[in-house]
C-alpha cells in the first residue's frame, strides 16, 4: 500500500497498532497483577503540587493515556494511570469483576483527594445476553444494578473529597449481518457481553489494497445514540445523583451525524472499540477544557463551603473535519 506519513505513524498498520502508555508502561493490568497506583513508571509530572488525576477503568479509559498526559502536563498538575484489562465495575454474575472496582475504589478512598476519571465499556455490559449463558438478566436489570452499585461507588469518592468526571462511551463499530456493513452494536445476543468478537478491526484490509483508508468503518449518529442511549441516560443520572461531571465525545467522533473510523488516510479507532494513540493525543485540549472547570468549580466551592453538584455539563469537543469513509463490500 502507498505510505503515508501521518505524525509519527507512516501508514495505517503503524497508526492503528501503536499501543498506549497504560500498556507500555504496565499501567493497565490492576486486575491481575495489582493496582499500578504507586507504580513509578504509571505517575506523570508528580512533582507538581496541583490537583492530582487519576485514570481508573479498563481498556477505554486506558485509551485516553495520551490525551491526559498532555492535559496534566498543561496544567502542571499529577496524574496516575490506573487501569485494567475487561470488564470494570459492579457486574451481575461476575464477582472477580466485582470484586476488582471495590477494590480501585477502595484504594482511591485513601487517596489525597483529586480528579477521578472513569470510563469502562458499561454500554455492552447491559445488552441483554448475560455473562454466561447462566447470568441471563435483563438489561433493565442490568440497567438498574448499574446505577445502584455506580452511584454508590462514587458517592464513596465523592465524601473522601475527589471530584469525579465520567466519559461516557464513543461511538462502536461492529460487523453488520452481511459482509461491508456495520452495525453500534453486536449482531448476536450471546456475545453481546463481550463484543471484541466481532467488532470492526482495520487489520482484516487486506494488505494488498491500493487505498487503505475505503477499509473504514461508519455507523449513522442516529443508530449509535439508539444503542446507546439506555446506558448514557443512566451514567448521566449517576453523574446528577453524585455531582460528578461527564464528557461527551460522540458530537467529536460523528461530524455530519456520521461516526467514523477514520477520515481518509487519518486513523481515529484502533478497533471497533478503541481510539488509536494519535486520537488520544488529539483529545488532550478537550481534557485540558473539563479538568480546568472542575478545578475551578471545586475552587469556588470551598470557598463558599458549598457542596459540589455536577450538572453533566460538557465542554463541546472539537468535531473532525467533515468526510465519511466509503467502505468496500
Amino acid at each position: 500500500p502507498t505510505t503515508v506519513r501521518m505524525g509519527t505513524a507512516t501508514n495505517m498498520r503503524a497508526q492503528v497498532g501503536a499501543e498506549h502508555v497504560a500498556a507500555t508502561n504496565k499501567c493497565n493490568d490492576a486486575a491481575s497483577e495489582g493496582s499500578s497506583i504507586d507504580d513509578t513508571k504509571c505517575g506523570f509530572n508528580m512533582e507538581s503540587s496541583g490537583r492530582h488525576v487519576y485514570l481508573i477503568g479498563n481498556s477505554v479509559a486506558a485509551m485516553y493515556s495520551e490525551a491526559l498526559i498532555g492535559a496534566t502536563e498543561t496544567l502542571d498538575i499529577p496524574l496516575t494511570l490506573d487501569t485494567t484489562f475487561g470488564c470494570f465495575s459492579m457486574a451481575v454474575g461476575n464477582r472477580d469483576c466485582s470484586d476488582n472496582f471495590t477494590s480501585e475504589i477502595d484504594k482511591l478512598v485513601d487517596r489525597r483527594p483529586g480528579i477521578v476519571v472513569m470510563s469502562s465499556t458499561w454500554d455492552l455490559g447491559v445488552y441483554g445476553g448475560g455473562v454466561t449463558k447462566e447470568d441471563q438478566a435483563t438489561e433493565k436489570e442490568k440497567v438498574q444494578f448499574l446505577i445502584t452499585s455506580l452511584t454508590e461507588s462514587i458517592m464513596r469518592l465523592r465524601n473522601a473529597g475527589h471530584e469525579v468526571l465520567l466519559v461516557l462511551p464513543t461511538p462502536r463499530f461492529f460487523n453488520g449481518s452481511e459482509p461491508g456493513t456495520f452495525v453500534a452494536a453486536p449482531d448476536n445476543p450471546d456475545t453481546r457481553y463481550e463484543g471484541h468478537s466481532s467488532s470492526w478491526r482495520p487489520q482484516d484490509c487486506p494488505v494488498f489494497k491500493s487505498d487503505q483508508s475505503s477499509c473504514g468503518a461508519s455507523v449513522p449518529r442516529a443508530e449509535e445514540d439508539a444503542a446507546q442511549q439506555r446506558t448514557i441516560n443512566a451514567i448521566e443520572k449517576v453523574a446528577k445523583a453524585t455531582g460528578s461531571e461527564t464528557l461527551d465525545l460522540r458530537d467529536h467522533f460523528c461530524p455530519d451525524d456520521m461516526c467514523v473510523t477514520n477520515v481518509g488516510d487519518r486513523w481515529i479507532f484502533e478497533d471497533g472499540i478503541h481510539i488509536t494513540v494519535d486520537e488520544s493525543e488529539a483529545l488532550a485540549p478537550t481534557f485540558v477544557t473539563v479538568l480546568r472547570q472542575i478545578i475551578r468549580k471545586g475552587w469556588r466551592e470551598s470557598k463558599t463551603g458549598g457542596s459540589p453538584k455536577g450538572d453533566g455539563a460538557s465542554p463541546t469537543p472539537t468535531p473532525l473535519p467533515s468526510r465519511s469513509p466509503s467502505p468496500s463490500p
